[in-house]
């Protein structure tokens, strides 16, 4: 579930495609809209290049994680965001055999992290700050695992959260 924390002067309208349901908020003209957003993985609207498997594990936040070990997988989000500046926090899995997870507004590349790591770290918060998106409206977020660290052993990605912060 995503949803627009920002909701003054804004009505909230619940939509549902039959899978899962997310809250929008449409804002009036000259309304900025968008506050922090939160997208959790086994909510995406797709996936490609390979299977992603929800995992229940409670030593994770939220209760488990969402998790592909294919070369070049991706998964998509469809969600509002208002003009403004952003942070990214995106919670993950560090280890040995994870791969490097890009993450695109549309169809810009924002952030980019590592999630190697020589032991592994559960409930990583990654964070890229400074994200400028230029219009108010609902954005295709894309995770894609854009390959890997010298290092790491393969293309694990556990993801478990990822939440757009206005900080602008």
């Amino acid at each position: 579930m995503s949803v627009d924390t920002d909701i003054a002067a804004a009505e909230l309208e619940e939509l549902s495609d039959g899978s899962e349901t997310t809250l929008h908020s449409h804002v009036s003209a000259g309304e900025s809209g968008g506050g922090t957003t939160v997208l959790f993985p086994w909510f995406n609207e797709s996936s490609s290049g390979g299977a992603w498997t929800f995992t229940m594990d409670a030593i994770y936040l939220f209760g488990g994680h969402y998790y592909s070990t294919a070369e070049e997988s991706e998964i998509h989000f469809s969600t509002f965001l208002g003009k403004g500046t952003y942070t990214l926090k995106m919670l993950s899995n560090t280890d040995t055999w994870s791969s490097i997870v890009d993450i695109y507004i549309d169809a810009s590349e924002v952030a980019s992290f590592d999630l190697y790591a020589e032991s592994e770290i559960k409930n990583v918060v990654n964070t890229q700050t400074s994200i400028v998106v230029t219009s108010s409206g609902v954005k295709d977020i894309k995770v894609v695992k854009d390959g890997k660290n010298a290092s790491s052993g393969g293309w694990r990605c556990k993801l478990q959260a990822l939440t757009f912060y206005r900080t602008e």
